[in-house]
């Protein structure tokens, strides 16, 4: 009886604790939102890697889940595999992996950049973990993208291609371009928005001009990365 009731009372405790930290996970994230300038400064004082790690994870995860029933039927086809729980399964465990995964490296390669650059024109030494933690804040703007996106496949039950302002463009033949407009929307705008004013605390007392072209060194940088198979395409 005593046993029963100290198990309970862990279970409990550790339940709490669970609750504990999804509210104040959610309650930085919606800070992100409305009070950056305050977290951010927390944050360089205090990094917290873990929430943004979750929240990055889980963008990946819902992706892949929202879209599942596409993405067994096409991979189903295209190795001809059986109808069966255990591949549908599989197909959804590897996909998961590697688009939380490229997303990870993706969060990586911006903190290390946007580190490296910092470093070169503060005259104060930065922590990496505070660099990081302030970049993966600034996926907020995403997750709400891509859990609005998953919400309206799973409702809808149709998969949407995601243009982003490639949408203003018609009948051209710049497949370059269409490429790098299609990386580019509101929420990316906002997410960069959010992660310059990350560096201008880090930076401190430097000039604005220096923080709008770290971002937009980054910003570049990364939509090249995710368009390098057109740019060789286009040069063949």
């Amino acid at each position: 009886m005593i046993l029963i009731t100290t198990s309970s009372l862990l279970i409990t405790y550790k339940g709490s604790r669970v609750v504990k930290g999804i509210l104040v996970g959610f309650k930085s994230f919606v800070s992100v939102l409305f009070e950056p300038v305050s977290l951010f400064n927390k944050l360089i004082e205090k990094p917290k890697n873990f929430y943004p790690f979750i929240l990055i994870m889980l963008i990946g995860i819902f992706l892949v889940l929202s879209t599942s029933q596409f993405l067994i039927q096409e991979i189903s086809h295209l190795f001809e595999l059986e109808d069966k729980l255990s591949n549908s399964a599989i197909i959804i465990g590897i996909f998961s992996f590697i688009i939380s995964g490229g997303l990870l490296i993706e969060w990586l390669i911006q903190a290390i950049v946007i580190y490296f650059m910092v470093s070169l024109f503060s005259t104060k030494t930065l922590e990496f973990r505070a660099v990081s933690s302030i970049i993966g804040y600034s996926w907020v703007p995403i997750a709400i993208k891509v859990f609005s996106f998953s919400l309206l496949v799973m409702f809808s039950g149709e998969l949407y291609e995601i243009k982003g302002f490639s949408g203003i463009l018609k009948d051209t033949d710049n497949s370059l371009l269409n490429s790098f407009l299609k990386n580019i929307d509101f929420f990316v705008i906002w997410q960069y928005i959010i992660m310059y004013l990350g560096v201008k605390i880090l930076l401190r007392d430097s000039s604005k001009w220096i923080s709008i072209m770290i971002i937009a060194f980054t910003f570049l940088l990364n939509i090249i990365l995710k368009i390098i198979p057109e740019i060789f395409t286009s040069f063949m």
